[in-house]
């Protein structure tokens, strides 16, 4: 996927259809066909009112960045189109994003318990420490990096097929290795990151895509924060 910013339609475009997939009232390819009103058009629905946008570029646009998959239709009718795990991974990343980013101190367990529901929690003493903390500190740094792999390391390892395990632990060991090294390439761990948000390309269970977030998440912040002149 193309590391692209969308714009407001877009991203509600894909909010919405993914709420509709997650909702079983859109499964597989659906073909937006044109209303009476200018530019606008509909995806039909199961049990429920047909869903209407403006603007069907805004669809060509996340299929062109890899956020929804498209083809065209036999018929001469056009592009139909269809989500994909990036579609998902997205809307659920933008989603915790701003339930933490609303939180007005960047606290660790606040930030794993908001993006989970409460449902996880950092595994070590880790928990206890702010970001501020971490920051000024290269040491209690190191130990919340190790502490937040290792929960993620525990989250993800036994949900994945064991032909997948050896590569995301060793994903997991190279992007601890750079966080903690003096120069890190940012491509490298933003290529490293996208592995173990299975944003790479490679198949996966859905219900494996939401789960590195609350982990990575975190670190993405402490990473930008050593970018940050």
């Amino acid at each position: 996927m193309a590391n692209t910013e969308l714009n407001d339609d877009q991203r509600r475009i894909l909010r919405t259809l993914v709420e509709h997939a997650r909702a079983g009232r859109l499964d597989g390819y659906f073909h937006p066909m044109p209303t009476e009103r200018p530019a606008e058009y509909v995806v039909h629905l199961k049990g429920a009112p047909s869903y209407r946008f403006v603007g069907l570029p805004n669809l060509q646009f996340l299929a062109q960045i890899g956020l929804l998959d498209a083809k065209w239709d036999r018929s001469g009718m056009g592009q139909s189109f269809v989500l994909n795990e990036a579609s998902f991974a997205a809307v659920e990343q933008a989603a915790a994003a701003v339930r933490v980013t609303e939180k007005a101190e960047h606290d660790l367990a606040a930030i794993i318990h908001a993006m989970t529901g409460g449902q996880m929690l950092l595994s070590n003493s880790a928990n206890q420490h702010s970001f501020a903390q971490a920051l000024n500190d290269v040491e209690a740094r190191d130990r919340l990096i190790d502490d937040l792999c290792q929960s993620l390391r525990k989250e993800v390892m036994a949900q994945l097929p064991k032909e997948r395990q050896v590569a995301y632990d060793n994903s997991l060991i190279r992007l601890n290795t750079m966080l903690k090294s003096a120069f890190s390439n940012p491509a490298s761990v933003q290529e490293c990151i996208r592995e173990l948000a299975f944003m790479d390309g490679q198949r996966v269970d859905p219900q494996l895509l939401p789960r590195p977030w609350p982990f990575l998440y975190p670190i993405l912040l402490i990473f930008a924060d050593r970018l940050t002149p």
